[in-house]
């Protein structure tokens, strides 16, 4: 069995770049950004990627694209139809479901303390 390896291609630019890194509390590397150095970094996007990183850790939910801290945050979808029924069967009005497979749930303020 072949082994397929990652390439990362490098370009030679004639401008200096910024990074900053975000680490998880076990040294892995959680995200990160790249910024040309003309550009200044947009703290309220650091903080939320931050929050977001914490939330998804802490409850196991997803944050979708442009998600601010306090819009509803996507479950991971359930693993059949039938496990998808079961949270319809709850009946618990934090929980929206747009697809059997497509779950949003209101996030909890008092979990983020």
């Amino acid at each position: 069995m072949k082994k397929h390896v990652g390439i990362q291609i490098l370009m030679m630019v004639s401008f200096s770049i910024s990074a900053l890194a975000q680490e998880k509390p076990d040294d892995r590397i959680a995200a990160i950004m790249y910024y040309p150095s003309n550009v200044g970094r947009n703290i309220d996007e650091i903080i939320r990627i931050l929050m977001a990183l914490q939330m998804s850790e802490k409850d196991n939910i997803l944050t979708p694209a442009n998600w601010v801290p306090g819009e509803d945050v996507l479950l991971h979808a359930p693993e059949s139809v039938e496990k998808s029924e079961r949270l319809k069967a709850k009946n618990d009005p934090a929980l929206k479901s747009y697809a059997w497979y497509f779950w949003f749930k209101k996030y909890n303020k008092e979990k983020e303390n």
